[in-house]
């Protein structure tokens, strides 16, 4: 039995309550920001976007619990959800539009090599580098005697779930951090 391309249907993972605290959360940023004189135009737009993003995934949250099919314009939505999460993250890496460039600058002798601001627009995710491009973060959690627990998360992994949609069960793919916690001497200056 082939895939049919024509029927893919994506899955919201319905965890209500991260929905709901993640709204709030967006709603109280803002809050935030607006009484400090910090809310832009250009930071509403990127706000109102993340908002949007988040009241899909409650809504469909809702809907997947209560039984009720999600309709064929949620269903686009959510085929387009990775797109518009790679825009709104290129929006606020953008916001300012400062990105520091390694510019080697040739005089007719001899090259200048500074690290310069330059304004940029970013069109693609393939411009970000440095640790806004990679996931992996280890922290140092605990430490007794002469050792330190470092926890980390690590590249994505991939997952695969089988999942109701339409009233019967689809095998669904999806990224789920990878984890590991370990033990490293204790540093201490």
């Amino acid at each position: 039995m082939g895939i049919d391309t024509h029927d893919v249907r994506g899955y919201v993972e319905p965890v209500l309550e991260l929905w709901t605290r993640l709204l709030s959360q967006v709603q109280s940023h803002r809050r935030i920001l607006m009484a400090a004189g910090y809310y832009s135009d250009d930071l509403a737009d990127v706000f109102l976007r993340y908002e949007e993003m988040v009241v899909f995934c409650k809504t469909a949250t809702e809907k997947q619990l209560a039984g009720i099919e999600l309709n064929a314009e949620e269903y686009e939505w959510l085929r387009w959800f990775g797109a518009k999460v790679e825009r709104w993250t290129l929006d606020i890496l953008s916001l300012d539009q400062n990105i520091p460039i390694y510019d080697r600058r040739y005089d007719g002798q001899t090259y200048d090599s500074t690290l310069t601001m330059k304004d940029v627009w970013l069109k693609s995710w393939y411009q970000v580098t440095g640790p806004d491009r990679d996931l992996a973060c280890v922290a140092d959690v605990a430490n007794s005697g002469e050792l330190c627990l470092e926890e980390a998360v690590g590249h994505l992994d991939e997952v695969y779930i089988v999942v109701p949609i339409g009233g019967e069960l689809r095998m669904t793919r999806g990224a789920v951090f990878s984890y590991m916690n370990f033990n490293m001497p204790l540093i201490t200056a």
